[in-house]
């Protein structure tokens, strides 16, 4: 931050602000201040720290332990909570319902002018918002009941949503209540958060798109026994409102975490990345969308197949860039519609089955074919054993028969047909267990 926004956050002067930060020009790139220490044109400029082992230093044991130097060291448990109790000062005294005075509570963020957001939500005001829930979680801080985060969240939860929404981080507040989360130092407290927590993860689309939208249907359409309609509403934030027919509205909020939204036809295929952080979808409206698992936002859109290593009816297999959506490579070798694709546990391999009867399997490092397998039947769906000497198949072989296809690379094939039970394990020996 600048120095006016240290100085408006921490309730301490510029001109004091400005002294103590220059004394430390060595080690902090911090705005020259003339003669008189009035700060000069490069008064936005923000504080930047030159070597960053100079805040362990600072915060470290040595220095603490130091006869000569004590004074000079920063507990850092006592520094995150003077910061989140100086950001809940300030959000308290800042924050209020349409800040901006946008009036429309359907207007669009993005049809808000930056310098209006700017205006009405400083650097200090962003700051605090976005980061008071970390300074607290750092500080090992319980919040109790009556407590200054308890006051502050009763009385400015809507305040605060809005002005998150409108500064273009909505999608964080899916993290900040879950960090939350691990401060609450009270059944009420937990109760509390756990609300904000179904209301921003089931509303977080339309808030971000609609900011003003948190006084109104948000609210209207939370559970009856939502904590924070009973603290605000709706009818304390919206009196106006009168409904031509009662509301039908669930008792709590439900089990549905987020409900992604982004397809026009149906969804035919779901994956998860391997550290489960992120969700690829697939749909018939051929296309193929990365979504982060934590906030639901899409990432990224890919089009004309319907998985990362994706599979066509042309008997093609392609292979796409995850970082920027380019298509990298085509995988040419079967004849005819490709059902599935699949790679290896540790990322080596791909497989890839078609209706033609046949499993081909590729080599990641160089897209190379490796090895082509053939069976009796369609398969429809392979897998590969850990250390990725088997490949598992599986398709539909006549008269309502599952046929199985146990394949050892390169050699050994063994052939299991029958009604299989839901849960089927066969082992390394190859020798079918119930």
């Amino acid at each position: 931050m600048s120095i006016p926004s240290l100085s408006k956050l921490l309730a301490v002067s510029e001109r004091k602000v400005s002294s103590r930060l220059w004394q430390l020009h060595s080690v902090l790139e911090v705005p020259k201040p003339s003669s008189g220490l009035a700060i000069q044109t490069s008064v936005d400029a923000p504080v930047r720290m030159l070597h960053l082992s100079f805040r362990d230093f600072l915060s470290g044991e040595s220095l603490r332990d130091s006869v000569g130097f004590r004074d000079f060291w920063i507990g850092e448990k006592g520094a995150h909570r003077n910061i989140y109790s100086k950001c809940i000062e300030l959000m308290s005294k800042r924050l209020k319902k349409d800040i901006c005075d946008l009036k429309l509570p359907g207007i669009f963020r993005s049809d808000v002018d930056e310098s209006l957001i700017m205006k009405h939500l400083p650097t200090e005001i962003q700051y605090s918002c976005r980061y008071w829930v970390y300074h607290l979680e750092r500080s090992r801080d319980k919040v109790k009941d009556g407590g200054i985060v308890d006051l502050f969240l009763r009385q400015h939860t809507l305040h605060w949503v809005e002005a998150v929404s409108l500064s273009g981080e909505m999608k964080e507040m899916v993290y900040i209540a879950d960090a939350l989360k691990v401060t609450a130092g009270s059944e009420n407290i937990s109760a509390l958060v756990y609300d904000i927590q179904g209301f921003v993860r089931q509303n977080q689309t339309i808030i971000d798109r609609t900011p003003l939208q948190v006084y109104w249907s948000t609210l209207l359409l939370a559970p009856k026994k939502s904590v924070l309609k009973s603290i605000f509403g709706p009818r304390n934030i919206i009196p106006e409102v009168e409904l031509t027919r009662p509301l039908i509205v669930q008792e709590q909020w439900s089990a549905v975490l987020q409900t992604l939204e982004g397809h026009t036809s149906s969804v035919t295929s779901l994956a998860f990345s391997t550290n489960d952080d992120l969700l690829a979808s697939g749909s018939s409206d051929e296309t193929l969308k990365i979504w982060d698992v934590a906030t639901g936002a899409q990432l990224h859109v890919f089009r004309g197949h319907r998985v990362l290593a994706s599979a066509s009816a042309d008997g093609n297999v392609k292979i796409w860039d995850v970082t920027d959506g380019a298509l990298v490579r085509i995988l040419v070798g079967h004849e005819r519609h490709v059902n599935t694709v699949v790679f290896s546990g540790d990322g080596k391999l791909l497989a890839s089955a078609s209706v033609d009867h046949t499993i081909q399997v590729w080599d990641v490092a160089t897209w190379a074919p490796q090895q082509k397998f053939s069976t009796k039947f369609k398969p429809d769906w392979i897998s590969f054993s850990k250390d990725n000497r088997y490949i598992i198949t599986r398709g539909l072989l006549h008269f309502g028969n599952i046929c199985v296809n146990f394949s050892q690379v390169p050699k050994y094939q063994a052939k299991f047909i029958g009604n299989f039970p839901k849960e089927t394990a066969i082992d390394k020996d190859i020798r079918r267990q119930q």
